[in-house]
């Protein structure tokens, strides 16, 4: 896609439908491929923008297009109880997204990457710091995201963990299409999961 057509619409002649990421209802960690997508033809992205924030059954809101379709890392905003349930953050693909799947990017790769703090979030460190520091809910919104404290890596610490998330997301990708079974992809994950929450405790001394 084009920088106008991310902004405002693809030609009807073309192909108009796009990722649209809305969260995901049974929080998977490290990768998801959104199901849905939304038309994303110039007269549609003209009627979101003309009606955006107007009172009404299905008007839409858009906020900040300009971030649409950039890689980055994603959570699920959802009411429950932090005592029951983890923080569970994924890479999200160039896609549209809601308030449902915030989506926040590493622009500089040079000192972090979305697999690092994709790492870092998925930790028993970070998920019982910003319980008991940040918000105890689900309800886990963007300004607390912002709130997380980041200790800026090695070059040797970021290739390490970006290595292991990789691995993560293959084999999310593989349960996904049926390559391994949920059970197998289950048990590789809990070891990379002990790998990250070793390196986290470590990395933040403690």
């Amino acid at each position: 896609m084009t920088e106008d057509e991310k902004l405002n619409g693809i030609d009807d002649t073309k192909r108009i439908y796009v990722q649209y990421d809305k969260g995901d209802k049974y929080g998977n960690r490290w990768y998801l491929e959104t199901p849905f997508y939304i038309n994303w033809s110039r007269d549609t992205v003209s009627f979101f923008i003309t009606n955006s924030g107007k009172k009404g059954k299905g008007m839409p809101v858009v906020r900040n297009k300009q971030f649409y379709f950039i890689k980055g890392f994603c959570w699920n905003l959802i009411n429950g109880t932090r005592s029951e349930n983890d923080l569970k953050f994924r890479l999200t693909d160039k896609s549209v997204h809601d308030v449902g799947g915030m989506k926040l990017s590493v622009i500089n790769n040079t000192y972090l990457s979305n697999n690092y703090i994709i790492a870092l979030c998925n930790s028993k460190l970070i998920n019982k710091y910003t319980e008991s520091f940040i918000n105890f809910t689900l309800n886990f919104q963007m300004n607390d995201a912002r709130c997380i404290p980041i200790i800026i890596p090695t070059k040797e610490q970021l290739k390490y963990i970006n290595n292991i998330v990789d691995n993560a997301i293959e084999i999310k990708k593989l349960q996904f299409n049926k390559s391994i079974t949920e059970e197998k992809a289950n048990l590789e994950l809990q070891k990379i999961q002990d790998k990250i929450d070793k390196f986290v405790y470590e990395l933040y001394d403690i």
